[in-house]
């Protein structure tokens, strides 16, 4: 996990299927660089995100998660358990209905691992019911600095916070996954 900058949600992997926003077929390049920053550790990710891909049943993702194995870290370890008792009591009905989801592991994941959590989930800050909040939502209200594209805060650029959370969108425009000549 040495060269790991970002931890990729469930929600960004399939964007690469067919008839998704980021279909492989219309954005090639992309995915070839993406899958190159997995091979060099740069994008990880964790267990459930292997378990809810290979859950779609889809062969593409069974082959792409069993070549990338080496990508998919523990949902917790002695690091992120405190992290996960937090959040379950911070925000128990959201919990209560996303427990045997990745969310409630990959955010513990990322921030307690200082890693740059990659979603295509939207943020839905206002939502007045908690146990329908989104990645972004839960890690804006827990200190990270989210970029997403419907969302605009003011962030005070002087303060270092201990993750982001920023959009598929983001993770091209930071990485560079347009660029012919990467890879």
């Amino acid at each position: 996990m040495d060269n790991a900058k970002y931890v990729v949600d469930t929600s960004v992997c399939i964007r690469r299927s067919h008839q998704e926003e980021y279909e492989e077929e219309a954005f090639p390049m992309h995915w070839k660089n993406f899958d190159s920053l997995v091979k060099e550790g740069v994008i990880i990710s964790i267990d459930k995100v292997k378990d809810e891909l290979i859950f779609k049943g889809d062969s593409f993702f069974l082959n792409w998660t069993k070549e990338n194995e080496h990508m998919f870290y523990p949902n917790f370890d002695p690091e992120t358990t405190p992290c996960l008792t937090r959040l379950s009591s911070r925000f128990p009905e959201w919990y209560n209905k996303n427990q045997d989801k990745a969310d409630y592991y990959i955010i513990a994941f990322a921030k307690v691992k200082g890693l740059t959590l990659v979603t295509q989930e939207k943020m839905n800050f206002n939502s007045p019911n908690e146990k329908n909040y989104k990645i972004p939502t839960v890690c804006h209200r827990i200190g990270a600095k989210c970029i997403m594209k419907d969302w605009e805060f003011e962030y005070d650029e002087t303060i270092v916070y201990d993750f982001e959370c920023i959009s598929f969108n983001e993770l091209v425009k930071r990485e560079r996954l347009y660029d012919h000549n990467l890879f």
